[in-house]
């Protein structure tokens, strides 16, 4: 046994939850039934890597069905647009859907896990297809738009967090 062993110091700190942040549609929206909403988000994980994005729809019946949402590997951030398909769903007009989306970190169990707020789509009649595709477009250049807009907040974010856990190796 050593008489004087060398010591290290120690730091153990939670896990902290995965962010998510809902970018669009940021409010209730009323759709067709023949739609195609897309639906964009960002998520980073402060201290893991994200593993998974889950899209939740829960039917009127109440059940909820989940779409996986695909990025290539485990990230620390993802900026991301995935297209929610209502047909598929069989809706009626006056019918409301919920939806949220879902991002879990990597850590062994028990992963981390957020969602994002909810978001009701109220069903309005079926239009012609070359009307909802219109529509989708529409909302896919008002996206586009937004993410050329939106500031660099996020990488200064991480920057931040870096600074504020310190360097591991201490």
């Amino acid at each position: 046994s050593d008489p004087e062993p060398t010591k290290y110091k120690i730091t153990v700190r939670p896990d902290k939850m995965p962010e998510i942040r809902l970018r669009d549609p940021q409010g209730n929206i009323e759709r067709p039934a023949n739609a195609v909403v897309p639906i964009w988000f960002s998520a980073r994980d402060p201290d893991f890597l994200l593993s998974e994005a889950l899209l939740r729809i829960q039917t009127p019946t109440g059940r909820v069905h989940t779409e996986r949402i695909p990025f290539e590997g485990q990230r620390k951030q993802i900026d991301l647009t995935h297209d929610l398909d209502l047909k598929p769903l069989k809706l009626h007009t006056d019918d409301v859907v919920t939806f949220w989306v879902e991002v879990r970190d990597n850590k062994p169990r028990p992963r981390a896990a957020s969602k994002s707020p909810r978001i009701n789509i109220r069903i309005v009649e079926p239009v012609p297809p070359e009307e909802a595709e219109a529509q989708q477009k529409e909302d896919k250049r008002r996206q586009d738009a937004q993410r050329e807009q939106q500031p660099a907040d996020e990488e200064q974010r991480e920057q931040g967090d870096q600074q504020q856990d310190g360097d591991p190796s201490e």
